[in-house]
């Protein structure tokens, strides 16, 4: 935040930034906190975020007079900004307390008390509740993968603002931002979601929901879904930042879009979950795109000049 605060200030200098940048070399840990706080403080503000990236070159500044109340007033509005990033970071982690959750490019699969087999995906959470009336599963992050084993008590997953109903089938459900997205490979599934009526999806069929309702059926091949369980990453006409944020899950810190209008573009094609940097390079080649590797961990990506 010290740094934030520094670039923005208009008394801001060439040195200032060079000797951000030299911090930003140090650890990757500091590259990942300067993306968060900047795409924090350019939603909340509306305003680009300093170019922390391409530094001009070397001139002479004269000295200006401090501003102490304009610092002041700078910091104590990064602060506050740092306060709210910090509570959103608790709303868009949820699951903290999950009783299975994987880390980055982990998978993991589990066997439920009833026999009922349940894949999580990378960077995903869940928690189970059994009673003796029913089977309730709740995907509070990520992706799973669901074999539901035949019981009397219904078998019901929950996720986001939606529950999943089981007749005997096996599907996958995955959440990404505020959209969960459902595909049934065997058997059948009722979504309900909100005030509307439920969606029944046969195999070969998906849907997904988010808080405006659920949407129409789509025709999916079942040999195509699921496909992360096998380290493929298959997509079809998905908007850019959704696949960023697919690939951001199978590898260490973050992918940071600079720019709104990226979410117009596409992708389709299928990628090695185990090679990130490798999608990330084939998108670069195929889309209007320019990405600027900070470290390793950091990866910003804007439109192409």
């Amino acid at each position: 935040m010290t740094w934030f605060v520094r670039l923005h200030d208009e008394d801001a200098t060439d040195a200032d930034r060079a000797a951000h940048a030299g911090w930003l070399a140090a650890d990757p840990r500091h590259g990942v906190a300067w993306a968060e706080v900047a795409q924090l403080w350019t939603a909340l503000q509306g305003a680009a975020a300093p170019n922390v990236v391409v530094l001009p070159k070397a001139r002479a500044v004269p000295p200006q007079p401090a501003r102490p109340v304009q610092r002041r007033r700078f910091a104590m509005a990064a602060a506050v900004a740092l306060m709210v990033g910090s509570a959103g970071w608790m709303a868009t982690h949820p699951g903290l307390f999950a009783d299975e959750r994987t880390g980055t490019g982990e998978r993991r699969s589990l066997t439920l008390s009833d026999g009922s087999r349940v894949e999580l995906a990378t960077a995903s959470a869940l928690s189970v509740d059994f009673t003796d009336r029913e089977r309730k599963v709740v995907l509070h992050d990520g992706e799973a993968f669901f074999s539901v084993a035949k019981d009397a008590r219904p078998f019901r997953v929950q996720a986001a603002d939606g529950v999943i109903t089981d007749i005997g089938t096996a599907f996958d459900v995955k959440m990404a931002a505020e959209t969960v997205h459902v595909s049934v490979t065997e058997g059948i599934v009722d979504i309900a979601s909100g005030t509307g009526q439920p969606v029944r999806l046969m195999r070969g069929q998906s849907a997904s929901y988010s808080p405006t309702g659920i949407g129409p059926r789509q025709t999916v091949d079942p040999a195509n879904v699921g496909l992360w369980r096998e380290g493929r990453l298959a997509f079809d006409n998905a908007p850019l930042p959704d696949v960023l944020r697919d690939l951001e899950r199978y590898r260490h810190g973050r992918i940071v879009v600079m720019d709104k209008s990226l979410s117009r573009l596409t992708v389709s094609g299928m990628f090695d979950a185990t090679r990130t940097d490798a999608a990330l390079s084939t998108i670069e080649r195929t889309l209007p795109v320019r990405l600027v590797r900070i470290t390793r961990y950091l990866v910003l990506v804007y439109p192409a000049e």
